[in-house]
């Protein structure tokens, strides 16, 4: 049985009933980053990577990294999201990096969907934390 009142019961003091998610947010960007990194030698095997293929490949395992500690903030969501698109243009670099944006770009969409529906629940006051005691 749902509570109607749920949603207006409050959290316990200093929970953060997302951190769990920031957890998995900042260790989805370090895979990332070394995935990205591991994707180096597959490019290079198969011609010489120029000065600014090789730029933009370290500046997106670097900014999967620098983006870990701040996954608290509102705004790194579009910049996921921007190293994404950046990645998944990778295809002209080598296909496989591009194939690399494509595969974590659909993981993050599975990560933002999870959260959102999270946040659904917790408005309506669905969630079993939120439910009164049984008994």
């Amino acid at each position: 049985m749902i509570d109607p009142n749920a949603a207006d019961r409050p959290l316990p003091r200093g929970s953060d009933p997302e951190k769990g998610f920031r957890g998995v947010m900042s260790g989805a960007l370090i895979l990332e980053a070394i995935t990205i990194l591991l994707g180096l030698p597959v490019a290079s095997a198969d011609h010489e990577l120029a000065g600014w293929e090789l730029t933009v490949i370290l500046l997106l395992a670097l900014a999967c990294v620098l983006a870990c500690g701040f996954v608290t903030r509102p705004w790194i969501v579009p910049a996921v999201v921007g190293v994404q698109v950046v990645l998944i243009a990778g295809w002209f670099i080598y296909p496989a990096i591009g194939a690399m944006g494509i595969i974590f770009g659909i993981a993050w969409w599975t990560l933002f969907h999870f959260r959102a529906e999270y946040r659904r629940r917790a408005a309506a006051g669905e969630l079993p934390s939120q439910q009164p005691p049984a008994g």
